[in-house]
């Protein structure tokens, strides 16, 4: 680190940092057809809206935003992040448990 650049650490809070949307995913994995799919809900009703099924978490996260389903880089990184981990239990052979902290995975 030669660079004179500023150093920090990230922090997050998840009660006073994240940012809400105007709908929320439930995300599955099937084992059986070797898929990943998400559920979105709208946030006033709770009730689903659409599935989206893929095979790798591009092919989810992308029909997401081209549907218009994801409206901050939040939720975006947040989808992102949680397909990433249904898809390693995917490939593993192991459950997936939406916001399970990843310091507790097991693999």
């Amino acid at each position: 680190m030669t660079e004179n650049i500023p150093q920090v650490e990230g922090t997050f809070d998840m009660y006073k940092d994240w940012e809400g949307d105007t709908g929320y995913f439930l995300i599955k994995i099937y084992h059986k057809e070797q898929k990943i799919g998400i559920r979105y809900c709208d946030m006033q009703t709770h009730k689903p809206r659409i599935d989206i099924f893929g095979r790798v978490p591009q092919e989810i996260y992308v029909e997401a935003i081209k549907r218009g389903l994801i409206h901050n880089m939040q939720h975006a990184a947040y989808l992102g992040k949680e397909l990433m981990k249904a898809f390693v239990c995917l490939k593993l052979g192991k459950e997936y448990e939406q916001d399970q902290d990843e310091q507790e995975m097991t693999f």
